[in-house]
């Protein structure tokens, strides 16, 4: 009979202790009565790895309270509004390089034109400063082993002990009660 017990106490842990996905609604609820729950996310806090997503992740660690995904993902977003400005900025200091030329270079031709010789100097030739350089998109990596995907939303270090403990002292109690009952 306990054999056949097992599955069904170990499949529900599995299933709501959030070891795949964060569990949100119902599902947070009733993850919140497993002690798989609590256990699993003790054993990602003491890793101190940074995580995937945004919920448990530090503020103070490198992803900036974001998780690696949405840290990622706002990064390149900034690099690319950045880049967008820097190529604006190019190509209208470029454009008033350019006019100015053309100025210059419409002088030395009415001065060229009006007189037979050659007194005035021709223009420089445009020097086009370089263009912006685009920063590459910082990608995830494939390795991602230094994160877990997700810290409880409800845990912390202490309070997952506490809550196993009083789960663990609410077994035993509940055990001895049943089996002064069944003694009876």
């Amino acid at each position: 009979m306990a054999t056949s017990l097992v599955p069904l106490i170990l499949i529900p842990q599995i299933l709501f202790a959030g070891l795949t996905a964060v569990p949100t609604g119902v599902a947070r609820l009733v993850g919140a009565t497993m002690p798989a729950t609590w256990s699993f996310d003790g054993m990602k806090r003491l890793s101190s790895l940074d995580t995937l997503k945004e919920e448990g992740s530090k503020p103070q660690g490198e992803n900036e309270g974001k998780g690696l995904f949405e840290h990622t993902r706002q990064l390149n977003t900034r690099n690319i509004e950045e880049a967008r400005n820097q190529v604006k900025e190019y190509s209208k200091r470029t454009a008033e390089q350019l006019e100015e030329h053309e100025r210059e270079l419409k002088e030395y031709l009415r001065s060229r034109a009006g007189t037979s010789t050659s007194s005035s100097t021709s223009p420089s030739p445009v020097a086009i400063g370089s263009p912006p350089v685009i920063p590459e998109p910082r990608e995830v990596s494939d390795d991602l082993s230094n994160y877990v995907s997700f810290l409880h939303p409800w845990g912390s270090a202490l309070l997952n002990v506490a809550i196993l403990c009083s789960m663990l002292f609410g077994l035993i109690v509940t055990t001895m009660v049943v089996l002064r009952v069944r003694d009876r």
